[in-house]
């Protein structure tokens, strides 16, 4: 039996958000927190969903391990047709975390912090993995060096379009200015 992620469990995590922040916040800071919810719901649902519960009598469970070898995933996928599937999704699962995180938190506003603290969520989420797969005895994610490094690499790079976009639009934003590259 599998737990699948439903989108209408949100709905009280955004109505208590919404009860809280309305008045304390400006309306543009308030959307830029509702689409940061949102993006953290669909990272949880892609990377945590389903959740095995148990394993039926005489169903064999996937067969799946770990990778703790760098680029190794990543050289395998090379020139296949899977490629932009398993390289191209790391990486864009983890972009929009680089763009908004330093607009959301304030003092995540260099680089470096941006890219550290990419590195804490990515291997948290293939320790969650680990934990899932060794707690049902499922093994329904691959716990792999590589989507950690796939990941912190989609954080830069959302990081430097947002840095690319404060530059092409300074004059408007004018309140981000205390993000700092290095």
């Amino acid at each position: 039996m599998l737990i699948h992620f439903k989108w209408f469990y949100l709905i009280p995590i955004f109505l208590i958000h919404f009860m809280i922040r309305r008045k304390q916040v400006p309306v543009k800071r308030f959307i830029l927190e509702m689409i940061f919810l949102f993006y953290l719901a669909l990272l949880v649902c892609v990377t945590l969903f389903p959740i095995p519960i148990f394993m039926p009598e005489g169903q064999i469970s996937w067969v799946a391990g770990f990778n703790f070898i760098p680029f190794s995933t990543i050289e395998t996928y090379t020139g296949r047709n899977s490629f932009w599937k398993q390289i191209g999704g790391n990486i864009a699962l983890f972009a929009p975390f680089g763009f908004l995180i330093p607009l959301i938190w304030a003092k995540i506003n260099r680089f470096i912090k941006t890219a550290g603290l990419a590195l804490c969520l990515s291997v948290l989420i293939e320790l969650l993995q680990m934990l899932g797969n060794e707690l049902s005895g499922w093994r329904l994610r691959v716990i792999d060096i590589d989507d950690v490094i796939l990941n912190v690499t989609g954080a830069c790079i959302g990081y430097i379009l947002l840095r690319l976009t404060l530059w092409i639009f300074r004059g408007s934003i004018r309140h981000n200015q205390n993000i700092h590259i290095l």
